[in-house]
């Protein structure tokens, strides 16, 4: 019989504060930066994401986690090409800009169409065109797997991450 208080199970809270125990937990695992841009009625349509993750390598697969109810996923979705661009340290500006509600701003964002139509932003750390095959349910999320059909080299320059509640850049030491 429950008393109504929440009680700890495996390290777990159990009750109210279990999402938000989880979502402190999980602020200390550093995410990549990406704006994942296309194409809704001809209209630009990009959106930030902290999921992106390689799949396989053969076939070429890579995909990411979008919230079931997000209102710019039901947009970007009518889209049959997708540009994820890895956002670069100095870009910050940009994931705060496209990451507020409403229609995205990219009025001051320098971008240019991709090889595949979709939303290429200048100035990233690499781009991939991609092609949505499947989306797979994952609870409040979906994940959306896809199709690498493009790659741009990468610029060497250190992507942004979303660390601690914080935007930082990735630098790897001088070994010497």
């Amino acid at each position: 019989m429950s008393d109504g208080r929440n009680h700890e199970v495996g390290g777990i809270p159990v009750g109210s504060d279990a999402a938000a125990y989880f979502r402190h937990v999980m602020a200390a695992v550093p995410t990549s930066v990406v704006a994942v841009g296309g194409r809704a009625d001809l209209d630009p349509v990009v959106m930030i994401l902290g999921s992106f993750t390689s799949v396989s390598l053969d076939p070429m697969l890579v995909g990411f986690f979008v919230g079931r109810e997000a209102a710019r996923w039901k947009m970007l979705r009518a889209s049959d090409r997708f540009c994820v661009n890895v956002l670069d340290e100095t870009q910050a500006w940009i994931s705060e800009q496209l990451a507020r509600p409403g229609e995205p701003d990219l009025s001051s964002i320098d971008w240019s169409p991709s090889s595949g139509g979709a939303i290429a932003i200048a100035g990233t750390v690499a781009r991939f065109d991609v092609t949505p095959i499947a989306e797979h349910d994952a609870g409040d999320h979906l994940f959306v797997l896809c199709r690498v059909d493009y790659l741009e080299e990468p610029t060497g320059s250190s992507p942004l991450v979303y660390h601690d509640g914080q935007y930082r850049g990735v630098r790897v030491p001088d070994s010497g």
